[in-house]
């Protein structure tokens, strides 16, 4: 599946948003897809500023594990205030971020491979593995929702 369909599956689950199941998450489902939504749109803003210089490959084994394992451990990680989602979920709201995601995974797909940003864990990333990254990231946040949504613990 890719990261577009992932995002038309979780667009299913926004008259969800209200759920909360703290066994599973101490956030709502609303709060995942709006924080899943954004960091398609953020990432895509930060790989698309012009940068002075050109990317260049380092190890980095968070990355490595991130994107090989397509698994991104719960709870690792805090998220940046960028990417944090306002306090009051609407499901307009969600509607709205939706919107801008897709657009974004439009442009993320024209941009040239060299374009590159620095991801905040996971270091310097390019245009390939920011698509991997935003692939694995919406799809990680989508099995939280799923969880949720179908009362898992």
């Amino acid at each position: 599946m890719h990261t577009a369909a992932l995002l038309r599956d979780l667009a299913q689950l926004i008259p969800e948003r209200d759920r909360l199941n703290p066994n599973v998450s101490r956030a709502t489902v609303g709060w995942h897809l709006a924080h899943a939504f954004k960091v398609v749109f953020e990432v895509v803003k930060a790989i698309e500023q012009p940068k002075e210089t050109s990317f260049r490959w380092t190890l980095n084994w968070s990355r490595m594990y991130v994107l090989t394992l397509a698994h991104i451990p719960r709870g690792s990680a805090r998220s940046p205030k960028s990417v944090v989602p306002r306090e009051d979920i609407s499901e307009e709201y969600l509607h709205q971020l939706l919107h801008e995601a897709e657009e974004a995974l439009v442009r993320l797909e024209a941009l040239p491979k060299s374009a590159h940003w620095p991801h905040p864990y996971l270091g310097q990333m390019n245009q390939r593995m920011t698509r991997r990254f935003v692939y694995v990231h919406t799809r990680h946040h989508g099995k939280i929702v799923r969880e949720v949504v179908g009362g898992g613990s």
